[in-house]
Parts: C-alpha cells; structure tokens; sequence
C-alpha cells in the first residue's frame, strides 16, 4: 500500500455535495419554517388549531387537507421569516464565493514562488525605473513614479512594485471585465508625463481620464461616431499627410482593413486592386488640395477624368496611366474593383462623420501631428467598430501621430522622444486596424513611443493580422501581460508551456507484510500554471512575459487605489452623463 501528496485538481470541483447539502437546507428551512410561522400564527392570531408536535407530519397533514392553517397572521409570520431566509441564504452565497475566490487565488499566488525570484526582478523595480528614466529621458524627470515608466502592478510573493519603462511596448490580453480598464488602461493615461493618444469604442475612458490629462495639456477629443455626444471642435486632414504614393497606399490601408468585418474572406484579386484605386484617388486628391469627400465622388464615376488630369499637373505621371488604365477596364472588371474601392470608404457618404475630416463652414483649429507630438497633449480617438464606421479615420489619426513622433525623434537626443508619446490602442482589432502595427512594433518603444496594445483574446487580433502578424505583435512586444478570461484552450496551453514547468517533490510510504514501513522521494515534472489555471485566472491577478526575464505573477492596482483616486472621480462626474442618475464607477 501507498500514500503521497496529491495536488489539487485544476478543473472545475466537484459541486455534488454542495448541490446535496444546498437541498437538505432547503427543504429543513422549509419544513421548519412552515411549522414555526403556524406556531407564531397561533400565539398572535384569535384561531385555535391543533399542529403536530412533529413539523414533517404538520406539513404533510397541511398538503393533505387533515390539518388547519392558523390563518392571516400565521402567513404575515411566514412571508417574513422566508425574506429573512432568503436575506440570510444571499449573505451565505456571497461569503461562500468570497471563501471560492480567495482559495484560488491563494492556490495561484502559491505557485508564484516557482516563477521570477527577487534577484530576478530587481531592474524591473522603482529605484532601476527611475535610474532608467534618467538615462533615456536627459531633459530631467520628475519625482512620480509616472515620470519613471508604465506601472505593471506589484509582484505576487516578492512585493516589488513592477514597472514598464518608456522603452517597452506592451501587449495586454484580456477577456471582458477582468479589470484591464481599471488597472492598466486609465493608470498609463493619467499617468503619463507627455502626450497620450487613446483609442476606444467607449466613452468610459474619456470620462473618466479627460480632465486629469487636461491639467497636463489642451484635450483633444476626436469623436466621429458620436460617442460622446461633442461637436467638432478641430478637424483633421487625412489628406494633409500625403507626401507619396506610398502615404496614399498607407491612408487606403486603414480603410480596407477597418471597413471590414472581422475575420472576413477577402478577394485577393479585387481587394487588391480596389485598394490600389484608392490610394491613386487619394494621391490625386491630395496632389489638388482636395477633399476626401471629392475623392468619394470620383470613386463613383469612372469616367471623370478630374483625379488623373490633377495626378499629371502633379508630375505623378505613372500613377495617373494606372488610374487612367482601371477606368478603361472591361466593364465587369472595372465594376468590381470600383464597387470593391466605394465599399472601403462608405463612411465618407455621412456627412456626420465627415465633418470630422474636411474643412469646416466655420472657422476652427486644424489638428497637425507633428505638433501632437511635441506638446503635453491628449488625444481621444473614439469610434464604433465594423463597416460604415469611421474606425479607417480613427487608424489615419493614429498612424499621422505616430509618423510624426517618429520623425521628431530621428531629431531628438538619443534617437527618442522626450517626454515619450505613450499610445493605448484600448479595444485595437475593433477600432484601430493599422496592418502594420506588428512590424512597427519593434522600432516605437526604441524612439520614444511606447505603445499599448489591448486585445481581448489572441484570436480577436488574428482576425485583424492573421496568424502570422498577431505572432509578430506578440513577439515584438517586451511586456506581454494576460489577465485571464480566455477560453482558447489551444493557446492557453502554448501559455501555460511558456510560463513553464517545476519539478514537484512527493514522498510515497510503503508497509511490508511484517508491519514494515519505508518512505521514498520522487520528483515529477509538472505546469506552474496549467490551461484550466490560466482560464480561470482571477480578477485582479495579470501574468506577465518581460523580455529578458522569467514570467511573473502581478498584483493589479486599479485606479482607485491609486495617487490620482479623487482626480479620476471627479472627471468621470462631470462627463459621465450616467452621474445624472447616481451611477458612480
């Protein structure tokens, strides 16, 4: 015979017993009940009956018509000891998940000593931030943590706060309301010394970071889809930022990706080729100090020779033969690479939206990159997601600031922007589809431009870049955090083999015929973290992958529990419209 340690099953347990035990009470809350509301009934009512000794009997004799109900009072008494029942079976239910939740989560802290040790981590820790701040950042840094790098939360078992520096992009997966928002979204945007572009498809972030960021510098809130609810307060010129035929191709880009669904089949032939036409209509517009809308109309007749008569004057002579050469296209082809183009730019026939990125009747400030990126400025990117919406717009923006911070950085000390451009692309496969956000991530955090990148699950960016490109993103990251959510076995397991291994010891005790008994060790090999662990990571827990160093388990800490609490809270109270109605954060 045998014996040894097992370890606790990482599925879901067993909720027989708990089932069992849950209808035993029950029906002992029932039996009980009944039998006491019938005796309080009798002693406070005027009717005298006779109930059994027995409350199992009484009840019976009730069902079966053989006893008496005490009558109105003996209901009174039922129907407030059944509100006291339930009230106390509520508290019972949430004290038992609370006891769920915590021993989980102890269970998942427990095996973070099997990941990075404290010598590990040491440069990741506030005085390495700040050394670190110094050297990339030679103009000076404040005193705030937030002038030093990104805040990751607290290592589980050490207790060393943890921080990105301005170096690093980010790459954070995670499923709904796991707390991303709360603990990394809104902390990098407050938090953050310089200028901040913020994307989302809500207007939480917004509310909740705009008059933080407003103390730092002017706001400026780019709302096509009305979101918010504002009126244009600039406009931008996705035009202005042509240079090229290969600027053009860039802008047709962000509407080809994002004014599809996602996960769409595309047609290699017509995609292409409309995606082509596009961006030789945008060239031509921008060459005329046109309009998108101007573009949007040529695109729905072949046969107006404007944009190749201004491509020519422009000395864009080849670009002007092919667009040329695609309007004398056999009817069907030519339809269905201008049908194809016209589909990627449907958001351009609302004048709502429009009115966001053409010149405005009256006079207001245009929006101009490059000064983004050299100010303290916030900008807000907000928009719906999916065909018609003004996603390509919120990409161009996006892509015009990053352009220009990289090229005030190839002019800057070291390379890099100081103080850097952080961006939190919140909600990125939805609203902000640049293609090649994967390829450009290994050179943004290097000048100056960390970037967040927040996904809800790693099939949510395949759809977006493919397999290919999302394993490029995700490598070309140097923080990488999951805070639980998924429901991708598949690659859960891929996570749990790279969060790795550790050797288990047990101990097994054996007894011979005569009494006997030897005790033996053995090691086996086993997931930190297996699939079912990483699935059901709780709230407030993120699993982090830092170049150069072991996985992590970090403790979250949302905004509430941060320096800029009260800040925070009174932004959201002011723009939140919900506040009208008592709703709070």
């Amino acid at each position: 015979m045998s014996a040894a340690r097992m370890q606790r099953p990482a599925g879901p347990p067993d909720t027989t017993p708990a089932v069992i035990f849950g209808a035993l009470a029950l029906a002992v809350v029932l039996v009980g009940g009944t039998w006491l509301a019938a005796h309080l009934g009798l002693a406070l009512g005027d009717d005298p009956v006779h109930i059994d000794p027995n409350p199992l009997a009484y009840l019976l004799q009730l069902v079966i018509g053989k006893a008496a109900w005490p009558g109105l009072a003996a209901t009174i008494c039922a129907i407030t000891l059944a509100a006291i029942a339930t009230g106390l079976g509520a508290l019972a239910a949430a004290a038992a998940q609370r006891w769920r939740d915590r021993d989980r989560r102890g269970s998942i802290d427990a095996r973070a000593r099997h990941l990075a040790t404290r010598a590990d981590v040491r440069d990741l820790g506030p005085k390495a931030a700040a050394d670190k701040a110094v050297r990339l950042r030679p103009a000076g840094v404040g005193a705030a943590p937030g002038e030093h790098g990104i805040a990751l939360g607290t290592i589980v078992g050490i207790g060393q706060p943890a921080l990105a520096s301005f170096e690093d992009t980010l790459v954070v997966i995670a499923g709904p309301r796991v707390g991303k928002t709360v603990s990394y979204v809104v902390p990098t945007i407050v938090d953050s010394p310089g200028p901040v572009v913020a994307t989302s498809n809500k207007r939480d972030v917004h509310d909740l970071t705009r008059d933080v960021r407003a103390a730092r510098g002017q706001v400026w809130l780019f709302d096509p889809n009305d979101k918010v609810g504002a009126e244009p307060e600039f406009w931008f010129d996705p035009l202005g930022e042509i240079t090229s035929i290969d600027d053009a191709r860039e802008l047709a880009s962000h509407f080809a990706m994002g004014s599809r669904a996602a996960g769409a089949r595309t047609d290699a032939y017509f995609d292409g080729e409309g995606e082509s036409l596009l961006a030789r209509t945008f060239l031509a517009a921008a060459r005329g100090r046109r309009t998108l809308t101007d573009a949007y109309t040529w695109l729905q007749n072949p046969y107006d020779s404007t944009p190749v008569a201004l491509l020519r004057h422009a000395g864009d002579l080849t670009t002007a033969a092919a667009l040329e050469a695609t309007a004398h296209l056999a009817d069907k082809q030519r339809d269905g690479i201008y049908g194809t183009a016209r589909s990627f730019v449907r958001c351009l026939e609302n004048p709502a939206i429009t009115r966001w990125v053409t010149p405005p009747a009256k006079p207001l400030p245009k929006l101009e990159p490059a000064a983004i990126a050299a100010s303290a400025d916030t900008v807000y990117c907000l928009s719906e997601e999916g065909e018609g919406s003004a996603g390509p717009l919120v990409a161009a923006l996006t892509q015009a600031i990053f352009t220009a911070g990289r090229r005030r950085a190839t002019h800057s000390p070291g390379g890099r922007l100081d103080p850097p451009l952080v961006t939190v692309l919140d909600e990125a496969a939805n609203v902000v589809r640049l293609r090649r956000l994967p390829s450009l991530y290994s050179h943004l955090g290097s000048q100056g431009l960390p970037v967040m990148t927040v996904l809800q699950s790693w099939a949510q960016g395949t759809d977006v870049w493919g397999e290919g490109g999302m394993k490029t993103l995700w490598d070309a990251s140097t923080v990488r955090l999951y805070l639980g959510g998924a429901a991708d076995s598949a690659w859960l397991e891929r996570l749990s083999q790279n969060i790795g291994p550790y050797d288990r010891d047990t101990v097994s005790t054996s007894y011979d015929g005569r009494g006997g008994r030897s005790r033996s060790l053995s090691t086996r090999t086993e997931s930190i973290y297996t699939a079912a662990d990483l699935g059901a990571l709780p709230k407030g827990r993120a699993l982090a992958l830092i170049a150069g160093h072991r996985p992590l388990l970090l403790h979250t800490q949302p905004w509430m529990q941060g320096p800029h609490a009260e800040a925070i809270r009174a932004s959201f109270h002011r723009w939140d419209p919900g506040t009208r109605t008592g709703v709070t954060p």
